[in-house]
């Protein structure tokens, strides 16, 4: 009877386990659904764009990432986030909506992946901090913003070219 009993606690726990995954997905899901109807409605113009890249789930990656046609998120990554800050989430998309527009994807044969990666990362903030998007702004922005003016005032424009 013991055993059993082991036997049947064991079994339930693995079930929790996968219901608790499904749920993390499904409302991950729901939050990256959420950023989606955002963006498209307080920047309609990102309607084809918006509509051209797909979402895909990939737990584990423990981030948010584009191939240039899907937006790949990790769900657990997502929901820490948006419980941290529920903006994020929106800049996050944004951000790697961005970069697929200004096809930063594709120029990492042309150079140093490192030094384009930061310079794509500048160019796309950039845009965000002057677009003004409230439900993208983060706490970090104000920042931000004094170190883009800075750079601005180094180099000229902040383009990732």
């Amino acid at each position: 009877m013991g055993n059993g009993q082991s036997l049947r606690r064991r079994s339930l726990k693995g079930r929790r386990a996968v219901g608790d995954s499904e749920k993390i997905r499904e409302l991950a899901g729901q939050v990256m659904t959420l950023a989606h109807d955002h963006i498209l409605m307080h920047l309609r113009f990102f309607d084809r764009a918006l509509a051209r890249l797909e979402c895909a789930e990939r737990p584990g990656m423990g981030c948010m990432a584009s191939d240039g046609s899907v937006c790949f998120y990790d769900p657990v990554f997502v929901l820490k986030h948006y419980r941290d800050e529920p903006k994020s989430i929106v800049r996050m998309y944004l951000h790697v909506l961005l970069h697929c527009i200004f096809s930063h994807e594709f120029q990492y044969q042309k150079l140093d992946r490192e030094k384009w990666d930061l310079a794509a990362d500048i160019a796309v903030e950039n845009v965000i901090l002057d677009m003004g998007l409230p439900g993208a702004a983060l706490e970090t922005d104000e920042e931000a913003d004094r170190k883009r003016k800075s750079l601005r005032e180094d180099v000229g424009p902040l383009t990732a070219e």
